[in-house]
């Protein structure tokens, strides 16, 4: 507080008289504390009591000494030359300083704030400290951990939560850096069977022992998304991730990046989400979705246009992301620029080696196994495709299924599996033959007339023909086709002819020359018979007379 003094009068002896010092002083914020001068009658003007006004004399003396010394360390603090009133503001932030100070080399010389923000965290600390405390009187305890560096899970809370959907207990992630992973410690009074849950991922825990470990899977994921296009159309569109109810998590820019445009989002749970893009096809821009799993690690995404606009190798590529069921339909038929070819089947074949040992799943998507019919491209809406056979790889020429009499060893041994298929994959462009991989096919095997007939027989192929109940259905034995009911046992029937092909005027190929054309089924009938479609519907056929050949073959 600052002060004025005014109204001084000086005490002077001589004439029996004594006049007192005394003073008045006013706040300078306007006003404040004042003292009169004494009167006639009271203790300082009667000096028989003066031994009574000592205290009073000498409180007033305090407060005017203190006054002017602190007058006296605020001047020493301000320039002579200053205005007092300009420079208050400078001496209050000294004292005060700003508001995120911390005590950096003595709590003693530190700042008011400093000090405050230091007492503070320190009130933080104790607090997790009691509540530590408090959590490790409860019966039970689990520590959670997880071996990664990405500082993203610091301070990732965990539940549990009973059976019953109540909430137990909860901890938080935090760096142990000794051990250099990010651990949590839960404790709870209730034991039993709980639900853990941290982000999107839940986990069934049986608390019922202090000191349980628990070791968390990683879901903190980061998605890149990329078009292989530098097409200058792209930049800036948005892409737009969904979650499973079709919310907006977040949207980001594409970008050209390395010769594509490509789009970054980060730090998102695990789960299956919905990716919303543009797709420049011609002249105009088409918004396509496809969907996307996110499982705790940074994934890349490819983003594929319309299955008309794309080349075999985008569609192979589609394949391999798993994501061509985004972009293609049972029943489209699609070009690559020779021949068209017609989705007969998505996921229905297994991809194997060359003897028809089954792959690991993890070493391939979707599977997508198309037929060359001569038909139109473009999407057709669920409804059977007009056939060509002119229009297709082997046209309207015809084949044996074997130059000899018999159907021993079936399609295994067949000359139409072994010569006659390599001269149809050796027609189709190279870039389609690249794409295409093997697949397991199931045959059935003659058996002396028995309906069932013998051992199934199991081949790796590249390019085959479809067995009775791939294109019939039924279950063998004159029911739906002519092949052993072994072997519809173990094969399916294509959901192309299951639900769009369904009647022998959508299965018939149409030209004269080819209304017949083989199966790669051995028919139970007889030894030297083979299973075939004559005008759209089920039949059979000498092995060795000549009929269509109309082949399928997988993209994975």
């Amino acid at each position: 507080m600052f002060y004025k003094f005014h109204n001084i009068r000086i005490k002077k002896k001589g004439a029996g008289n004594e006049t007192f010092i005394y003073k008045s002083f006013e706040n300078f914020r306007g006003g404040g504390v004042k003292s009169d001068p004494p009167k006639q009658g009271t203790e300082h003007g009667n000096p028989k009591h003066k031994p009574k006004n000592l205290i009073h004399d000498h409180n007033g003396w305090i407060r005017t000494v203190t006054l002017l010394v602190v007058f006296a360390l605020i001047w020493g603090q301000v320039p002579v030359a200053g205005s007092v009133t300009d420079n208050m503001p400078s001496v209050i932030q000294r004292i005060l300083g700003i508001r995120e100070d911390t005590v950096a080399d003595s709590f003693e010389g530190a700042s008011t704030n400093a000090k405050i923000n230091y007492m503070e965290k320190q009130m933080v600390a104790l607090q997790s400290s009691v509540e530590q405390i408090k959590g490790q009187n409860s019966a039970y305890s689990l520590y959670c951990f997880i071996q990664s560096a990405d500082t993203r899970y610091e301070g990732c809370e965990l539940t549990l939560t009973s059976g019953s959907g109540n909430q137990v207990a909860t901890g938080n992630l935090h760096l142990d850096k000794k051990l250099n992973k990010y651990v949590a410690n839960i404790y709870s009074n209730f034991n039993g069977n709980c639900t853990l849950q941290y982000g999107s991922v839940k986990e069934s825990i049986n608390l019922g022992a202090t000191g349980q470990e628990h070791q968390l899977k990683p879901y903190i994921s980061d998605l890149t998304v990329w078009i292989d296009s530098n097409n200058s159309a792209y930049a800036g569109r948005s892409v737009v991730l969904k979650d499973s109810g079709g919310g907006t998590v977040q949207s980001a820019e594409l970008k050209l990046v390395g010769g594509h445009y490509e789009a970054t989002m980060t730090a998102y749970a695990n789960g299956n989400y919905t990716i919303a893009y543009p797709y420049v096809a011609s002249s105009k821009i088409l918004n396509l979705t496809t969907g996307v799993t996110l499982n705790g690690s940074a994934k890349r995404q490819q983003l594929f246009g319309d299955l008309q606009q794309m080349t075999i190798a985008d569609i192979q590529a589609c394949c391999k992301a798993g994501a061509i069921t985004s972009i293609a339909k049972v029943g489209d038929t699609f070009s690559d620029g020779t021949y068209t070819y017609t989705i007969i089947g998505i996921n229905q074949d297994k991809p194997s080696d060359a003897s028809g040992n089954v792959l690991n799943k993890s070493q391939y998507g979707d599977v997508l196994t198309v037929m060359p019919l001569g038909a139109p491209k473009g999407a057709t809406n669920g409804q059977p495709v007009t056939m060509n056979a002119g229009a297709t790889p082997f046209g309207v020429n015809y084949a044996q299924m074997n130059s000899w009499d018999t159907n021993s060893g079936s399609w295994a041994a067949s000359q139409m599996r072994s010569t006659t298929m390599p001269q149809y994959l050796a027609k189709l462009p190279q870039a389609t033959q690249n794409a295409i991989g093997y697949v397991q096919k199931v045959t059935g095997t003659y058996d002396g007339g028995s309906t069932s007939g013998g051992g199934n027989s199991v081949t790796g192929d590249k390019c085959f023909l479809l067995s009775g109940k791939e294109i019939f259905g039924g279950s063998g034995a004159s029911n739906g086709s002519f092949c052993t009911t072994n072997e519809a046992a173990e094969t399916f029937q294509y959901q192309y002819f299951q639900s769009i092909a369904t009647t022998p005027a959508s299965r018939n190929i149409n030209s004269s020359a080819n209304q017949w054309w083989w199966l790669r089924s051995p028919s139970y009938i007889s030894s030297s018979i083979f299973c075939s479609v004559d005008a759209g519907s089920s039949n059979l056929n000498n092995v060795d007379n000549g009929e269509g050949v109309f082949a399928a073959f997988c993209i994975y």
